[in-house]
């Protein structure tokens, strides 16, 4: 709950974006999802599910209710007809109104165009250099509202800018790929220096409108930003000049 909710909106006007969706399959595979439609969180767990189903619960009152529960077993039983869900754990019981999980959106389809693997400590570092030189605000150019990463001649490329200051962070990658680039929002880029541990690997998967990163246990979505970054290289060569 604590993961998902990361990718969900405090307050918007269609109350189903400020919830989080439990889906409960009869096989014991339970998805719980977080999106706000630029970021979407999946967490995956098995659990005990005796009848399968969905339902999309409030996620700041699901969450202080999680947060507050005494140690033990949790037994989430939902009413199909109204949505009711029953929060049960030793002596607390909790009822709180659901909405249908069926509106929930769904996560993105990505059409994979290429993955390639990197070390969680190396992307965090990757990014807790070039999170501050991101525009706070779109003006006249919104990709500035997010950061580069370009992979160039086996190498990936972090540039981050806001018009004013500019910030490039190099990484050798040990895989073989063919140059591409795209552009993370900054604000995912906030919301993963929180997700990301100092140990362990992350896939991360590109497709042309969204990036997957598969953390295994979770995986994050995220849409792309559209349009041509600066010209860097430009910049640091009149630099230098």
């Amino acid at each position: 709950v604590n993961t998902v909710q990361k990718a969900v909106m405090p307050k918007s006007t269609m109350p189903i974006l400020e919830c989080i969706k439990i889906d409960a399959s009869g096989d014991g595979h339970v998805v719980i999802t977080g999106n706000n439609l630029d970021l979407c969180i999946e967490y995956n767990a098995e659990m005990n599910v005796p009848e399968g189903g969905e339902v999309a619960l409030t996620s700041k009152m699901f969450g202080e209710i999680v947060r507050r529960l005494p140690d033990g077993t949790v037994t989430l039983t939902v009413n199909p007809e109204n949505n009711v869900t029953k929060i049960q754990c030793g002596l607390s019981e909790f009822n709180i109104q659901g909405l249908n999980g069926t509106e929930y959106p769904a996560a993105p389809v990505l059409d994979e165009k290429y993955s390639f693997h990197i070390e969680q400590p190396v992307l965090k570092k990757l990014i807790r250099k070039t999170i501050a030189f991101v525009a706070a605000a779109e003006g006249k150019r919104p990709v500035l509202t997010g950061a580069l990463f370009e992979i160039k001649n086996g190498r990936l490329n972090v540039v981050a800018s806001d018009g004013h200051r500019l910030a490039i962070v190099r990484q050798e990658l040990e895989e073989e790929l063919e140059n591409s680039k795209f552009i993370i929002p900054g604000t995912t880029l906030r919301e993963l220096l929180k997700l990301l541990k100092d140990e362990g690997d992350v896939k991360v998967i590109v497709s042309d409108r969204h990036v997957m990163l598969d953390f295994a246990s979770f995986q994050v979505y995220t849409r792309l930003l559209e349009g041509d970054f600066l010209k860097y290289e430009s910049i640091i060569s009149v630099v230098n000049n």
